[in-house]
């Protein structure tokens, strides 16, 4: 929607504005498609998902062996073929990437709010023993 507004400010360069409001309506559709049918707009997200992994993972694999010495050969030939084996299997099942996706960005979640909450309690801790010195006329001393 920000595509098609700057494509009518008097800033625009006239010659941007027809691929800004193209933009914006690529962006407008596929919105429209996400609300309409949920479904079908993670299935495209996983196969776009799939299709770079693979196309990375060939890159990675030509990389390789274009690549110096300061990185060893084999890590990048693992990473090339790790990339390309979850690509294939993103586009062979879409469903079950989706599910994946949506697995793996929860468990990260999960992972920052434990995180979160670990340093929060830590802060308290240091707080509270600065507080604590700081009554007995204590200096803090650095961990």
């Amino acid at each position: 929607m920000s595509s098609i507004y700057q494509a009518f400010t008097p800033e625009g360069k006239r010659e941007g504005r027809v691929w800004l409001i193209t933009m914006g309506i690529i962006a407008l559709i596929a919105a429209f498609i996400a609300i309409v049918d949920p479904g079908f707009a993670a299935k495209v997200l996983t196969w776009t998902l799939g299709i770079w992994l693979v196309v990375r993972g060939v890159f990675e694999l030509a990389g390789a062996f274009a690549a110096g010495d300061r990185v060893p050969r084999w890590i990048i030939v693992l990473s090339g073929i790790l990339s390309i084996f979850l690509g294939v299997l993103f586009m062979l099942n879409p469903a079950a990437g989706a599910v994946s996706i949506a697995f793996t960005l929860g468990a990260f979640a999960i992972a920052w709010g434990v995180t979160f909450i670990a340093a929060g309690l830590t802060l308290r801790r240091l707080e509270s023993s600065v507080e604590t010195g700081a009554r007995h006329g204590a200096t803090p001393q650095p961990t």
